[in-house]
């Protein structure tokens, strides 16, 4: 119990909150256009968002007239172009494997467009998971489980020095889900 009660000090929580608009503030970054060779940069910024869910993003992808931002904690943002805009939507991921307080259960890595138009397609790290969530991530379609091991629990038993482990079956194939 001791045990456990230490490994929980260390995980961290998640700031999971409602969908809000945020006031986001681009700075241009200065840099010299000859240092990228054969390649034109159109521009580069450093973003602010009034959020605390903002910050760590995975994945970064163009939505419609603005850009779709994925964080490793699980939140989703939608961003201006710079210079077109000053807000920006936060929220969470609406669903997923395990404890959506708990930032290792909403590691997002990756982000795709649904090729047949469905949504976005995220990728979960910890889980070795995709899911697939609706074009405004208001929930789930979908998810496929790769089958790969979770990390595996220790829980010390208060009668003797052993340890039981506790861990989830590994498939052999890939099991997929509409939710």
């Amino acid at each position: 119990v001791m045990a456990f009660d230490a490994w929980l000090t260390t995980v961290e929580i998640r700031s999971d909150g409602p969908a809000r608009q945020a006031s986001v503030r681009f700075t241009p970054i200065r840099f010299d256009p000859e240092g990228f060779g054969p390649l034109w940069l159109a521009g580069a910024w450093t973003v602010e968002v009034d959020d605390p869910r903002f910050g760590g993003v995975s994945a970064l992808a163009m939505d419609g007239d603005g850009l779709l931002a994925l964080t490793d904690s699980g939140s989703v943002i939608r961003l201006p172009v710079p210079g077109r805009g000053r807000r920006a939507l936060v929220r969470d991921l609406p669903a997923g494997p395990g404890i959506p307080q708990l930032k290792v259960d909403r590691d997002s890595e990756a982000l795709a467009r649904d090729p047949a138009g469905r949504g976005w397609w995220v990728a979960l790290e910890q889980w070795h998971q995709l899911w697939l969530y609706d074009p405004g991530f208001g929930r789930a379609l979908a998810s496929i489980d790769f089958g790969v091991s979770r990390p595996i629990f220790f829980i010390a038993s208060r009668n003797s020095a052993r340890s039981s482990a506790l861990s989830m079956a590994a498939a052999s194939a890939p099991i997929i889900s509409t939710l």
